[in-house]
């Protein structure tokens, strides 16, 4: 993207004050800083330096303060919720199944489903826990041969960081299953699902 061809001028109060006179260079710097400025969004923002959100790259915003959930939130701001399984294995091996990534920080409250079907021996770990940013984070559940839903609100993100749902099954001829991987806040956030 090319960079505007007018410098911006940070014009002090002194020089538009009543006793300040209307001259060729205060005329200037205003039309160069309107220039600068339309050139900067651009039609189409084709003249973005650091404004890069264009439909082709945008990434994330800064937060502009930390997020907080106040109270239970309601909003479904986020939803994963393609029904996933895995066969069990003698390790019990945690595996990545779904990830999403938070646009702002703070808290927010995260919920899924989830249950084993058994076909021999049952499992002695099987279930799924949230992390956050690869890192275990929430509580390990423990499923059943149901499906129930297991709600949880974490907090202390930042933005850009990755929720992340992990399942496990130690028994090698079972099966593990989760769906319904969602965020709810009390206001929606640009966020994105990585992994559904």
């Amino acid at each position: 993207m090319a960079a505007p061809t007018k410098n911006w001028t940070d014009i002090p109060d002194t020089a538009i004050d009543a006793d300040s006179p209307l001259d060729t260079t205060l005329l200037t710097e205003i039309r160069d800083d309107l220039a600068h400025l339309h050139e900067w969004l651009g039609l189409n923002y084709t003249a973005a330096v650091d404004h890069n959100h264009d439909g082709l790259n945008s990434a994330l915003p800064a937060s502009p303060g930390s997020y907080t959930a106040a109270g239970p939130a309601s909003d479904l701001v986020l939803a994963a919720d393609i029904e996933r399984s895995k066969l069990g294995d003698a390790g019990g091996t945690w595996t990545k199944v779904k990830e999403l990534k938070l646009g702002r920080g703070g808290n927010v409250k995260i919920s899924f489903d989830g249950m084993y079907a058994l076909f021999a021996g049952a499992p002695t770990t099987v279930g799924a826990r949230i992390y956050k940013n690869s890192i275990p984070y929430g509580t390990m559940r423990s499923f059943t041969t149901s499906y129930l839903t297991y709600t949880e609100t974490l907090g202390s993100f930042s933005p850009g960081d990755l929720v992340q749902l992990y399942y496990v099954c130690n028994g090698t001829d079972d099966q593990v299953f989760v769906k319904n991987f969602r965020v709810y806040a009390d206001h929606d956030f640009q966020s994105k699902v990585i992994t559904d």
